[in-house]
């Protein structure tokens, strides 16, 4: 089948280099210093590592999550943990009910396992389109990039609408702003549940990331699809984790902090901008989608006038399934920064006269 780069990261690639005003943050970044400070040389680990992964860290993450550490696979990040969920569970000729839009990385996965393909909208207000040849729905909660949040009673009734039926659910933003709901692998055996210590944690560097899956069955497919993908996760990064966990878990509930204060600051801006920006904050993670009011423009010229006249890093809505719209992250350490940023940008909007609508 025929393949092309994802859009998504090749604007990142090209136009994040040197940004002035940053927006397009995912999370709280762990704090560097601290890290480095408790840094130690046996972290370091250069062999090959056992396929699963750190005995440690399972049992670390199980007990975190309130799950078994058999129920866990461990994976090069969310993206891995996604292809290994999706080649599981898809059987060829089968129907896969797809949200939509939703991370880049799914419907390419999906129609190379040989799926026929679906697509939801869960917050349209039209039920799941669930029938007899469904053998999986996969669904984004946190939803990146409107942080919009599926109820887990839905995801229940969704796992048991039918015997065949499985639920993947990329859950990789759930947790970054507050105490989430406990991680959708415990509803139901038929729920498939990734995540990382990508967004959470703020540490997407150290490319590491789990599968959670109470049916042993699934486990085990998605665990030799693991073998074919990446081998290992790795060993270095499971290593700086487990020795580095108590106070891991402590950066963690300081970054929530930090991520709930953003997403207050942005909700401020929204309210006082009314009738210059359309917007809503978010429900769960530091992502959402604004444009200036009235907006009927190419949102990627948008994006790349305000990258390169005004210094704001913002993301193209049509890159994430939202064409017209801009994606934001609150993803700051420093308000003061997220404050520059947010000024930076009505700035820009009033600037290039988009207020009014006009075509940019």
């Amino acid at each position: 089948m025929d393949i092309a780069r994802s859009g998504l990261e090749g604007w990142f690639n090209e136009q994040h280099p040197g940004t002035r005003h940053d927006l397009g943050g995912t999370m709280v970044p762990a704090a560097r210093d601290r890290i480095a400070a408790l840094w130690r040389p046996d972290c370091l680990a250069m062999g090959y590592p056992p396929t699963s992964g750190s005995a440690d860290l399972r049992s670390l993450l199980a007990r975190h999550e309130d799950l078994d550490p058999g129920d866990l696979v461990l994976t090069c990040g969310a993206t891995e943990a996604n292809a290994a969920a999706v080649l599981a569970c898809v059987e060829p000729g089968r129907e896969v009910v797809l949200q939509h839009p939703v991370y880049y990385q799914f419907e390419p996965l999906l129609l190379a396992g040989g799926a026929r393909i679906v697509r939801w909208d869960p917050f349209g207000g039209e039920p799941a389109p669930i029938g007899p040849e469904t053998g999986l729905v996969v669904l984004n909660t946190p939803h990146n990039p409107t942080g919009r949040v599926f109820d887990p009673e839905g995801v229940v009734r969704l796992a048991e609408a039918l015997p065949s039926c499985r639920v993947l659910v990329d859950e990789v933003y759930r947790g970054v702003t507050a105490d989430a709901p406990g991680t959708a692998a415990l509803l139901s055996p038929r729920v498939v549940a990734t995540s990382s210590f990508a967004k959470r944690w703020g540490m997407p560097g150290l490319r590491l990331g789990w599968l959670a899956c109470r049916d042993a069955q699934v486990r085990e497919r998605a665990h030799a699809w693991h073998h074919y993908l990446a081998h290992s996760p790795p060993a270095a990064s499971e290593r700086l984790v487990v020795a580095l966990w108590p106070e891991l878990l402590v950066m963690l509930r300081e970054s929530r902090v930090l991520a709930q204060r953003n997403v207050g600051i942005l909700a401020a801006w929204l309210a006082e901008l009314r009738g210059v920006v359309e917007g809503r904050p978010p429900e769960g993670g530091v992502t959402t989608l604004v444009r200036p009011t009235g907006f009927a423009g190419d949102d990627v010229a948008l994006a790349l006038r305000l990258r390169r006249e005004f210094g704001v890093f913002v993301l193209p809505g049509a890159y994430v399934g939202y064409p017209g719209w801009l994606r934001v992250g609150c993803g700051h350490r420093e308000a003061a920064d997220l404050v520059a940023a947010l000024a930076a940008l009505e700035g820009a909007f009033r600037a290039v006269g988009a207020a009014a609508g006009e075509r940019v």
